[in-house]
């Protein structure tokens, strides 16, 4: 683990305020539990072991944190993501005629066929209504 002891150092990183993925690096920003044995303080660093589900995630030194605790360190590397586009032309529920797919997931609604979700809102649209954005 490491430490950074001043807040300056924790506002000079380049962070991200959503939920972390395994192996990704987390900065602890709003500590929750300061006063247990395992208390961590502003500026702690850790690696996420898993990401257990959408308000927490576990650290690879065994530590269960919520999401408003942490911020996770650098940024996506968005360049190597698939965009997609609906052939209809429609926006996407976040608004935009673009969305980034997250993963592609068994329908829910549809047995047998695949779904898109995305980083830009919660919505899943099947594969098949989508093409990939050039």
């Amino acid at each position: 683990m490491k430490t950074f002891r001043r807040r300056a150092y924790v506002k000079a990183i380049k962070t991200e305020k959503r939920p972390a993925e395994s192996g990704e690096k987390i900065v602890i920003v709003k500590p929750h539990h300061t006063e247990s044995e395992n208390g961590y303080k502003i500026g702690d660093i850790f690696t996420v072991s898993e990401d257990t589900f959408s308000e927490s995630i576990h650290t690879t030194e065994g530590l269960a944190l919520w999401n408003f605790e942490y911020r996770v360190i650098g940024e996506r590397n968005k360049d190597n993501r698939m965009k997609v586009c609906k052939k209809s032309g429609k926006p996407f529920k976040s608004g935009k005629r673009v969305n980034t797919v997250k993963s592609i997931i068994d329908h829910p609604k549809v047995k047998g066929e695949k779904a898109y979700t995305f980083y830009e809102d919660d919505s899943f649209v099947s594969v098949v209504m989508c093409e990939i954005s050039k």
